[in-house]
């Protein structure tokens, strides 16, 4: 977890240094807490992004299970029936 919090750090910093070398941002002078706080913030957004996008990947799955299901059971009657 620290590993993963680490690597998400350096890549937020490589970010922002992009951004005011194309010059969409600009650079000033700001305490160390407001940086840490913003990037702690900007951290536990990103969290909350995995979690709804981990939570949507789980209700696909379910999804395309029960039709999987609903398509054999009709198998199952048009055998069982012997429909056409």
């Amino acid at each position: 977890m620290q590993e993963n919090l680490s690597n998400l750090s350096a890549g937020l910093s490589n970010l922002i240094k992009k951004l005011i070398n194309d010059g969409k941002l600009r650079e000033k002078k700001v305490g160390f807490v407001q940086v840490e706080s913003l990037l702690k913030e900007s951290i536990l957004n990103l969290k909350e992004a995995k979690k709804i996008s981990d939570l949507a990947e789980r209700c696909h799955y379910f999804q395309r299970k029960n039709s999987n299901i609903k398509q054999n059971e009709k198998k199952y009657i048009k055998k069982s029936f012997k429909i056409k």
